[in-house]
């Protein structure tokens, strides 16, 4: 991989709790339940989540399927996604990167905070932002803090991050090192509705990969019956892509850590 261009494998666990199709009416509508008061309602954002009621089980899904291809992906999770012990050992045990997906990089403190309280102890490599609206008013309705890239960039500068991975959907512009910091502006989001799909197909990708590294972001959720046009593009993904790698893994072939 040394010289190669690559795809970077990005997952953003943005979903505790994702309600099936195939759970049945009351059983989803107590899983949506579950996570709507975990992301809006007085729960909070901490409160441990229940495995056997399904807590990221879209996660352990569609780490499975990459568990049995040999593929080891980036999973970046966030204070309500924080991962449980078994889920981050087989992430790990794979090859794979177990990372930070920030809520809020606007107040450092609170960034900082947020971090341990998902990460514990471990000092990641690089982080990614939740939400990519980038006016007040679009962020307020989605319920997410603006996404500002440089805030961003400066963040990993000033806390030794080797990388930032950002929300763009131009994902043929190549990365940039800024400050030290390695970094992704766009990615090639699976879900369709983020880019301009009938340009940025996996054919597309395909061809682009000789020649750039992109970051491809597929979010767990994705990967469930809710989406099954992407959970086929998904599987496609898998089939026609070579070199899939991690952040970490592709630092480390640069020699940039």
């Amino acid at each position: 991989m040394d010289g190669a261009m690559v795809v970077i494998l990005r997952h953003d666990v943005d979903n505790g709790y994702v309600g099936e199709l195939g759970f049945g009416t009351l059983r989803r509508k107590f899983v949506w339940s579950l996570n709507y008061y975990r992301e809006y309602g007085a729960l909070g954002d901490r409160l441990p989540g229940i495995v056997q009621l399904k807590y990221l089980h879209d996660a352990s899904r569609l780490l499975e399927v990459e568990e049995n291809l040999g593929i080891r992906g980036s999973w970046f999770f966030r204070t309500r996604t924080k991962p449980y012990p078994a889920l981050e050992d087989r992430i790990l045990d794979l090859g794979g990167e177990v990372s930070f997906h920030a809520d809020h990089t606007l107040d450092e403190k609170q960034f900082l905070s947020d971090m341990k309280y998902t990460l514990g102890e471990s000092t990641p490599l690089g982080f990614t932002k939740h939400g990519s609206e980038v006016t007040l008013e679009k962020a307020r309705n989605q319920h997410v803090e603006v996404y500002d890239a440089s805030n961003c960039l400066a963040l990993a500068k000033m806390h030794n991050f080797k990388y930032f991975s950002g929300n763009g959907t131009a994902p043929e512009q190549p990365s940039k090192i800024i400050g030290g910091v390695l970094y992704f502006p766009n990615a090639f989001w699976m879900d369709p509705s983020f880019m301009n799909d009938s340009k940025y197909t996996l054919d597309w990708l395909k061809r682009m990969q000789k020649d750039t590294d992109i970051v491809v972001l597929v979010h767990p959720r994705e990967y469930t019956d809710l989406f099954p046009k992407i959970q086929r593009k998904i599987d496609s993904f898998f089939e026609k892509i070579d070199e899939v790698t991690s952040f970490a893994s592709l630092l480390k072939s640069r020699r940039l850590i």
